[in-house]
């Protein structure tokens, strides 16, 4: 099993996880009705891989663009 080989594996699997339901529940608390679950899954994989940290950093952006898509620093989403 990968678990057993990796010890570290597992723990860092489920932060993940944790952290990405996190800022989910905020797209959707931010977003309400405008939430789109395939929109957010592309905002998350889109980077590739980043640092966690930087990941509610991208949401927040993302819902701040999706309420007022006009502003300058919007063009990428």
């Amino acid at each position: 099993m990968r678990s057993q080989a990796l010890p570290g594996f597992v723990a860092s699997y489920v932060f993940g996880q944790m952290e990405i339901s996190r800022v989910r529940g905020m797209a959707e608390r931010g977003l309400g009705r405008d939430f789109n679950l395939k929109d957010f899954h592309y905002e998350v994989l889109r980077q590739g891989e980043y640092p966690l940290g930087y990941l509610e950093e991208h949401i927040r952006a993302y819902i701040a663009c999706k309420k007022n898509p006009d502003r300058d620093e919007c063009k990428e989403f």
